[in-house]
C-alpha cells in the first residue's frame, strides 16, 4: 500500500507528521519504507536513528514510486510536500492524507482545497484559543470521516528533532507522540477498509 502526504498549503508539518507516522507504524512492528519526492531529505532526518529499520526509496517520480511501492510487501509513506503530480496510476493501491494546520491561511484554502476522496490530519492543535479551537471543529465537521486523527501541539517534537532524537525517546509522555500513534492506528483500519472496498467492487464487476 503506498500513503501520500501532502498539503495544499506549506508549511503545515508534512515531514514532520509522515516521519513520525513511520516510526508509530514500525513500533506496531508493520514493515514501512519512505519516499521523498520533495527532494529535500526532510524525511531522512526526521527518522534519524530508526533509518537502518525504515528503508528509504530512492525515486524521483510517482511512476517509479508506485513500482517501488508495489515491489515492497509493506507500507510506503512518501512525503509529496506541496505538489500532487498528475498520475495515470490506478488508484485502488493509493490512499491520499492531506496535511493542515488550524490557522488563519489554511482555512483560506481549504473549502476549495477540499477533496471527498482523501485523508486528513490537523497537525499542531492548539484549543487554548478561539480560532484554533473553531478552525480545527470546522474542518472536522467537514471531512467527518475523512479524518484520520488531531495532533496537538507539543514543542517536544521541535525539541527531539533539534537533538536528533526520535520522539518516543526523547519524550515518551509526550501528547503528540499519542497522538501520532492514534494516527497510525487509524492509518492501519483506513487501509484494510480500502482494500475490502476495493476487493468487493472487484468481485461485484466479474
Amino acid at each position: 500500500m503506498l500513503v501520500l502526504f501532502h498539503s495544499f498549503k506549506g508549511g503545515v508539518g508534512v515531514s514532520t507528521v509522515a516521519a513520525n507516522i513511520a516510526l508509530s507504524l514500525l513500533r506496531l512492528k508493520r514493515k514501512v519504507a519512505i519516499a521523498d519526492l520533495t527532494h529535500q531529505q526532510s524525511l531522512n532526518f526526521h527518522i534519524g536513528v530508526q533509518e537502518e529499520e525504515i528503508p528509504f526509496l530512492s525515486v524521483e517520480t510517482m511512476d517509479e514510486l508506485y513500482q517501488a511501492s508495489q515491489d515492497f510487501s509493506g507500507i510506503t509513506l512518501a512525503d509529496l510536500g506541496t505538489e500532487i503530480p498528475k498520475s495515470s496510476i490506478a488508484q485502488e493501491n493509493i490512499l491520499h492524507i492531506s496535511i493542515l494546520s488550524p490557522n488563519a491561511g489554511c482555512m483560506a484554502l481549504f473549502p476549495e482545497a477540499f477533496d471527498k476522496q482523501h485523508y486528513y490530519i490537523i497537525n499542531n492543535e492548539n484549543d487554548r484559543y478561539n480560532f484554533p479551537r473553531a478552525a480545527s471543529q470546522f474542518v472536522q465537521d467537514m471531512v467527518q470521516d475523512n479524518l484520520i486523527g488531531i495532533i496537538r501541539q507539543d514543542e517536544a517534537v521541535n525539541e527531539a528533532l533539534g537533538k536528533l532524537q526520535p520522539l518516543h525517546l526523547y519524550a515518551p509522555t509526550s501528547v503528540a507522540l499519542k497522538d501520532f500513534d492514534n494516527c497510525a492506528h487509524q492509518l492501519l483500519r483506513m487501509i484494510e477498509m480500502n482494500i475490502s472496498r476495493h476487493a468487493e467492487v472487484s468481485a461485484d464487476a466479474s
